[in-house]
């Protein structure tokens, strides 16, 4: 009895391994179906050779490109203001420093211009040209002077101190010499100065008679 169901056991399991085959084995080929061929080209991982049997050069194509012959490889620029100068730095300290002020004359004091009025003028009992006349200012300290310009352009001039009067500061008489005034008539400034006050005539005339 055991070895009956030991011998439908044995004929269950190849059956079932004759069913499993036959699901797994490939169907036959329609013959009426067209066949697919892969037409991509196969890769060959084969080295061509140099036709002697070595493998050392190529004529064909390589996987890397080839730069042109005669071309060169481009260069990095570089950046200017990546590299150092060869100036240094400016120091502050080298600044020029500014001119000192030059000192400077102090301004000359403001006169007072003063009216200059003339009282006679003529030949002097010398025979020299001449003038009198007076500062409407009354002070000390001032001189007169009287400038001549000749019939022939030759200027003179000769000065005296002046004296305060009762209201004003006189000149007295003012004289050129005859040899230094030149031929007349002469043109004629009497001019008075002092440290205050300043003023000059109208021009006027000195005849020689």
């Amino acid at each position: 009895m055991a070895e009956r169901r030991r011998g439908l056991v044995l004929t269950a399991l190849c059956a079932t391994g004759l069913l499993v085959s036959a699901c797994t084995s490939p169907a036959p080929a329609d013959p009426s179906e067209p066949t697919v061929t892969d037409a991509s080209p196969s890769l060959s991982t084969t080295a061509p050779t140099d036709g002697a049997g070595g493998t050392g050069g190529t004529d064909g194509p390589t996987s890397e490109p080839t730069a042109p012959e005669g071309s060169s490889s481009p260069t990095a620029t570089p950046d200017p203001s990546a590299t150092g100068s060869d100036d240094p730095a400016p120091d502050p300290t080298d600044e020029p420093t500014p001119p000192s002020p030059s000192p400077t004359d102090p301004p000359a004091p403001s006169t007072a211009q003063v009216t200059v009025v003339v009282a006679w003028s003529g030949l002097t009992d010398a025979g020299d040209p001449g003038a009198s006349g007076y500062a409407q200012i009354l002070e000390e300290g001032g001189r007169c002077v009287l400038d001549l310009t000749a019939a022939d352009g030759t200027t003179s001039s000769s000065s005296s101190a002046s004296s305060p009067d009762a209201s004003t500061t006189s000149c007295g008489e003012v004289a050129v010499p005859a040899g230094e005034a030149g031929p007349g008539p002469w043109q004629a400034l009497l001019h008075y100065e002092s440290a205050t006050s300043d003023g000059t005539s109208p021009t006027f005339e000195v005849r020689a008679s």
